[in-house]
């Protein structure tokens, strides 16, 4: 993870926030990262929380939050990417 980090163009996914409200950042995941995720999907002893979207009128579909200690590539990503993200959420406000 650390090298798809160092390459990440910080201003661009600052712009494109600020333009868009998201950015996109390809191969941010490789695919066996992005399949272990996918498999852990219904193994819910994986996760301490689902919330049903329709019943609160939030479109169709479920989220769910992952139980502690989070998977290590979720850990990861929280780590490395919150303290390069919230400076961008400070200049929202």
């Amino acid at each position: 993870m650390s090298k798809v980090l160092e390459q990440i163009d910080w201003d661009f996914i600052t712009e494109e926030i600020h333009e868009k409200g998201f950015p996109i950042i390809s191969k941010f995941l490789s695919d066996k990262q992005c399949n272990e995720l996918i498999q852990s999907y219904d193994h819910p002893q994986a996760y301490r929380k689902t919330v049903a979207m329709e019943c609160y009128r939030f479109g169709l579909g479920e989220y769910k939050y992952f139980n502690y200690p989070l998977p290590e590539i979720i850990q990861q990503i929280r780590t490395n990417i919150y303290p390069e993200l919230a400076p961008i959420g400070q200049c929202m406000v």
